[in-house]
């Protein structure tokens, strides 16, 4: 849920990391930091692949497994809880570590094999 108050504040702090004297906070060095800056250059990668891997990992889990599993008395919440992803089309617990890494996998591949190139190639770069 988005508070719109909040607006002001989200803009202040952005605002406050991104000055020229940014580095010199711990969020700044963060921000500057090699694993930070490649997380910035794939992100619009990131951005292109997560949902359809999401979506096809759910499809996948979905028409695989029985709608209802198969319930002991003593497992009555897990059960619950197994059905409600289902129904939702949702990816279970277990399965979001993976969907992730391989998200951020298929985005450095992208970024590397398609983005970068595509990019040097409209600025007139040759490799």
């Amino acid at each position: 849920m988005d508070y719109p108050e909040h607006a002001d504040v989200r803009a202040g702090l952005v605002d406050g990391l991104t000055r020229d004297g940014a580095a010199a906070t711990v969020a700044g060095r963060i921000l500057v930091a090699p694993p930070a800056r490649w997380l910035g250059r794939v992100s619009y990668a990131l951005y292109l692949v997560h949902m359809p891997l999401q979506q096809y990992v759910a499809f996948a889990l979905n028409g695989v497994r029985p709608a209802q599993p198969d319930c002991d008395e003593d497992d009555e919440d897990e059960c619950d809880a197994l059905r409600t992803w289902r129904k939702k089309g949702l990816i279970p617990p277990w399965a979001i570590a993976p969907v992730v890494l391989a998200s951020v996998v298929l985005a450095a591949l992208l970024e590397k094999f398609v983005e970068t190139p595509a990019r040097d190639w409209f600025r007139g770069k040759k490799h």
